[in-house]
């Protein structure tokens, strides 16, 4: 699914919000191990050797209450517009501790960076 996010500074978690009503917030209660893809991609021919790609593996689960004005205000930073959205009674501030990273450039090239 397609999503806006934000990420701490050390990487190490990166938030999004979704309504609780979703497909995407009950697959992630029932199974939290996530997989999130991240491009600069333009869908052009010159992607195949300049993109570069990053998977972030690791766990979803909601923001602690803890932890959600904190959060609130890191993803909001990035993505004001998204105000009313996350100020809704169904939406969920999701975060996703991230246990590794797979950057892929120049379509083949592979580096992995462990987080945790």
């Amino acid at each position: 699914s397609l999503i806006a996010f934000a990420h701490t500074e050390d990487l190490r978690c990166l938030l999004f919000a979704t309504s609780r009503q979703t497909h995407k917030f009950a697959n992630l209660s029932a199974a939290p191990p996530v997989a999130a893809l991240i491009d600069d991609s333009r869908n052009v021919e010159e992607d195949f050797h300049g993109a570069t790609a990053v998977t972030a593996v690791g766990h979803a689960r909601p923001v602690a209450a803890a932890d959600l004005a904190c959060c609130r205000d890191l993803f909001l930073a990035k993505h004001p517009g998204l105000a009313d959205f996350l100020g809704a009674p169904t939406c969920a501030l999701v975060r996703i501790d991230v246990e590794r990273y797979y950057v892929v450039t120049r379509f083949q090239s592979v580096f992995e960076l462990n987080v945790t």
